[in-house]
């Protein structure tokens, strides 16, 4: 008989369950009200199972769960409760309980399931112990590694391991037939028997050396234990355990050979040498040099395989060095890749033969490190790679010359660009000597530079040059020592730096006439300075005007005169060009460029060139140009320097306006600060108020706004309990992370308290780090939110009451109508009997939906992914047969009340209970008018037209729980509509309309 230990508060109902549990004979139920007083029973370990309520004073359910777990272990537990949350179930079997029944609907078949839980989980338990302690015992037994035999007093073999049996090369089914004798070595005969007698009587022999024999004869060295299983002073059968040392003992024994043959040949050789076994690849012997270039220790590699250390990762390689010494050919400088116990891998040249040792062949090898070799090599053949291309793709001029006793000798190689920058071909400079370049200066200049590149080693300067085609060049030239092929030899590498000196010389000029201004005075410098350096008839700095199509000028000189501000339109001009493409240049021609214009008409224009003025967001603010009523001859840097010139004048501009931005911006600020009804204050890092408005004078409990000011600390209006983290918000604020909304105590200065919502904001007042605070009285909202938060918990706490004892209730009403409906034997009462379930379903019911429609709009909105809410409601409407399509994007998102899950839960559940015939239910997701359309459909039998809104009435169809009522309500809260759309006949079809903005596919 099944004990089992019911613990609930409602006596009526625990005994409604004894009666009903133990009509069957099977079970005895014990009692208890409280899950307290039954821990502390001891007669707790002694039933078979436990059922517990949920909900119940001093201890719940889950509690009472957790505890017996930890108390007793897995013993089965039924958790047997009205709370049907989706919360209660998961911590439920998230703590180990065994099933969960919820309480309600048909007594009878409710108890029967219970009983049916309870057989399942204690023959389930039961069966498992059982089961997994002879499945473990018998496992072990069989794949251990080690050979393990039982043997009766006689000899006979009780068990062998398989790899016992896979060792001495015999099989299960001969294994009857052996006896100890027939697998013991003759040389081990005798000690083995005398230890087998030790261990008979009881005795402990300690560690047991033996030689086993194969089914062929050949020795198994053992090393293991045994003892012998003793009852009455008789030895029942003896136990063995064995581990085969074969492989051991031949390495020695090969090692002991090897020492005595090769020892001093081994330890004095400075070249690698090691003997490897033929048949396994088992090294054998192994001298100092080798243990010194791989890193190993001896121990670590005598007797183990090569493969099995990896010493040669190149396999194809290997494998064509064991070829060849198999096939009686000695190997003569083959080349492989070893890998040291470190894992660096050298390059080495193998001279191996083959050679007998006991009759056993071996291979002996001479082994040679090869990577420092191959290694100078290949860097031998990359700088002679390098330096190649180094001199083929260059920019710089390259030249190496000899260095002879006397200096510099003749250039014997140079590259392109050498001969490019200096004018003169290949055959022309190798036949010249570094002073031979025809410039008075490094002639001068010779004996000094030589003599600084012999100190030194390197030597860096310019000089003037006239090239072949008699031009003057400024060249950047460095001079360095270094061996080539060998030898000493001299390395210039020289750079035309003559446009670079132009530009430095013409922008030193440029700059020179702009510093020290700022505004217009700057902006008028610059068209002077770019006038005086071009020589152009007029040089203009316009501002594109906010309708893009007309600039104003803001600096213009022409012919030397200064010509006040105006504007002109862009359109048909070069300047509209410069504003859409960038610099421009027309160095003639531009009347006819440009025949629209008439500024390019009246000014008789031919050259122009202008640079776009860029703010800081690379915005083209205005235009810089140069004029002339001549072709306009610019040097190639022109550009350059123009586009300099116009960066100066785009920050000069957006300076002039950000100061103009700026002065409006204060007098907006002030106006606003000073009329906010919200408290602004701007303190120092120290928390020292710098500026207070009118609004938090009020706040704080002052005449005047400037009593807060001249030394005094925010600290001073703050309730201590809220210092601390006032000092923390300042320290995250400062660090300059983005503003959010705190909550604060304050003390005014008559020491009233207030309770403010305040922000900060990272800001310099007067050129210093500031902290800019915002604070806003609460304190009237936040007593009304508590009075409100403390009337709706109230309710909570009174309807979860209610609804329990309500439901306890119910379920003691249908236990007992269940018990007069079995006792009955008069039909006329048949009929009061239904009425009295039908009623109490309904009022079940009544209750459920006040509990489902309390939970409407309790918890924000949050954003969650449709497909996996999907799967999660197709797991809790358990479908059975019914396919469920989830069509969902993987990434899909919306933004909606938690309860959405519950209402494709209701979608689901609907078609499977009053669908008809239904096969299939899909869910999927589109994009239309903007909006996602959720859609559910099924196969089903449909939905008439005339009910297409009804169904959405609260009440409407067979059930009153959880509805399509409830489910429009809890989409509406963020605007989420849900309408049926689909065909009477073919199936449902469900629309959820979730608006833009309300969905995403994916986080941000």
């Amino acid at each position: 008989m099944i004990s089992i230990l019911y613990v609930d508060d409602e006596p009526d109902l625990l005994e409604l369950a004894r009666i009903f549990i133990e009509r069957t004979g099977e079970f005895r139920v014990a009692t208890s009200t409280s899950a307290l007083r039954s821990l502390a029973d001891p007669a707790i370990r002694s039933y078979d199972a436990i059922i517990s309520d949920y909900q119940m004073p001093g201890m719940d359910g889950i509690a009472f769960l957790k505890a017996v777990r930890h108390q007793i272990g897995d013993m089965p537990f039924i958790l047997f409760t009205g709370r049907g949350r989706e919360e209660v179930v998961i911590e439920a079997i998230n703590n180990g309980a065994d099933f969960y029944v919820q309480k309600g609907g048909d007594p009878k078949a409710q108890f029967t399931e219970l009983a049916h839980m309870i057989r399942q989980a204690v023959r389930g338990r039961q069966a498992k112990m059982t089961l997994a302690e002879q499945e473990q015992r018998y496992h072990d037994l069989q794949n251990a590694n080690d050979l393990i035999q039982s043997v009766t007093p006689d000899g006979h073999f009780l068990f062998a391991s398989k790899k016992w049996l896979e060792t001495l090369g015999y099989t299960a089914e001969e294994l009857p037939n052996l006896t100890v004798f027939d697998i013991i070595h003759e040389e081990s005969i005798d000690h083995c028997m005398t230890i087998f007698q030790r261990v008979l009587s009881g005795e402990s022999v300690g560690i047991i050396d033996a030689i086993f024999k194969t089914r062929d004869g050949k020795k198994v060295y053992v090393e293991g234990i045994a003892d012998g299983k003793m009852a009455d002073g008789r030895c029942q059968y003896t136990r063995g355990l064995f581990k085969d040392i074969t492989e051991r003992v031949q390495a020695e024994k090969a090692l002991c050979d090897s020492e005595h043959r090769f020892a001093t040949i081994f330890k004095n050789s400075p070249i690698m040498l090691t003997l490897v076994s033929a048949i396994d690849g088992t090294l054998v012997d192994v001298n100092d040099a080798f243990l010194r270039y791989t890193g190993y220790d001896r121990e670590e590699v005598i007797g183990r395989k090569v493969e099995e250390l990896g010493l040669f990762p190149d396999r194809p390689g290997y494998l064509r060095f064991i070829t060849a010494l198999r096939a009686g050919r000695p190997v003569e400088g083959m080349r492989m890749l070893c890998r040291g116990k470190s894992g660096d891998v050298h390059t080495c040249r193998f001279f191996s033969n083959m050679t007998l040792i006991n009759g056993r062949p071996h291979t002996l090898s001479a082994v040679e490190d090869l990577t420092e070799q191959k290694r100078a090599e290949e860097a031998a053949r990359e700088s002679e790679e390098r330096y190649r291309l180094i001199m083929e793709n260059a920019g710089e001029g390259i030249l190496a010359n000899e260095l002879t006793p006397d200096g510099p000798g003749r250039f014997i190689d140079v590259n392109d660009a050498a001969c490019r920058i200096l004018g003169m071909t290949r055959e022309e400079l190798q036949g010249m000597k570094l002073i031979d370049f025809d410039t008075l200066e490094v002639k001068r200049r010779a004996p000094a530079l030589v003599q600084e590149l012999m100190q030194k080693k390197r030597v860096v300067f310019q000089a003037g040059f006239r090239t072949g085609g008699d031009r003057e060049k400024t060249l950047d030239i460095s001079v360095s020592l270094f061996e080539l092929a060998g030898k000493p030899a001299i390395l210039s590498i020289i750079r035309d730096i003559t446009e670079v000196e132009a530009t430095r010389s013409a922008l030193h000029t440029l700059v020179a006439g702009m510093v020290g201004t700022t505004g217009r005075e700057s902006l008028d410098r610059i068209v002077e300075s770019l006038s005086a350096w071009s020589g152009a008839n007029c040089v203009l700095i316009s501002e594109i005007m906010p309708d893009r199509e007309h600039a104003r000028v803001l600096s213009m000189l022409l012919d030397g005169k200064k010509i006040p501000e105006h504007s002109y339109t862009l359109k048909g001009t070069p300047c509209e060009s410069v504003a859409k493409g960038g610099f421009t240049v027309y160095p003639d021609n531009v009347a006819e460029l440009f025949p629209e214009s008439q500024g390019v008409r009246e000014l008789n224009i031919r050259g122009y060139a202008g640079a776009p003025l860029r703010d800081s967001a690379g915005r083209v603010v205005g235009i810089l140009c140069i004029v002339s009523r001549t072709p306009l001859a610019l040097l190639p840097s022109a550009q350059e320097i123009i586009e300099i010139v116009a960066s100066k004048a785009a920050a000069e501009i957006e300076r002039m306006n950000a100061l103009s931005s700026l002065s409006e911006s204060e007098e907006k600020f002030r106006a606003l600060v000073e009329h906010s009804l919200d408290g602004t204050l701007i303190l120092d890092p120290a928390g020292t108020i710098l500026f207070a408005n009118h609004a938090a004078g009020r706040l704080l409990g002052v005449d005047h706004p400037d009593e807060l000011i001249g030394g005094r600390s925010i600290m001073e209006f703050v309730v201590p309990a809220s210092q601390n983290e006032i000092i923390n918000d300042f320290g995250e604020v400062a660090m300059w992370v983005d503003g959010y909304i705190a909550r604060y105590k304050i003390l005014t200065a008559n020491q009233g308290e207030r309770l403010v919502e305040g922000i900060g904001k990272s800001i310099l007042f007067n050129g210093a780090p500031s902290i800019l605070i915002s604070l806003r009285d609460i304190t009237g909202r936040w007593r009304a939110e508590n009075a409100l938060r403390e009337a709706n918990r109230k309710l909570n706490l009174l309807s979860s009451i209610t609804r329990h004892d309500i439901n306890n209730q119910l379920q003691i009403l249908n236990g007992y109508a269940m018990i007069l409906r079995d006792i009955n034997h008069d039909p006329s009462l048949d009929g009061y009997l239904s009425r009295v379930a039908t009623a109490s379903s309904r009022i079940a019911s009544m209750i459920q939906f006040t509990r489902e429609y309390e939970e409407i709009g309790v918890r924000l909105p949050v954003w969650q992914g449709l497909r996996t809410l999907v799967d999660e409601a197709g797991r809790g409407a358990n479908p059975g047969g019914v396919v469920l399509e989830n069509d969902m994007p993987e990434a899909m998102e919306v933004f909606a009340d938690p309860l959405i899950g519950k209402v494709l839960f209701n979608l689901i559940d609907n078609a499977l209970r009053h669908g008809g015939k239904v096969t299939t239910v899909r869910f999927a997701a589109t994009i239309r008018d903007e909006a996602c359309i959720v859609t559910c459909e099924d196969d089903g039998d449909g939905i008439a037209p005339g009910l297409k809104e009804r169904i959405f009435d609260r009440g409407f169809g067979k059930n009153t729980g959880f509805g399509l009522s409830l489910s429009r309500e809890i989409l509406d809260i963020t605007g989420i509509a849900i309408r049926e759309t689909g065909e009477a006949g073919r199936g449902a079809r469900f629309e959820i309309a979730v608006p833009k903005g309300q969905y995403r596919a994916g986080p941000d």
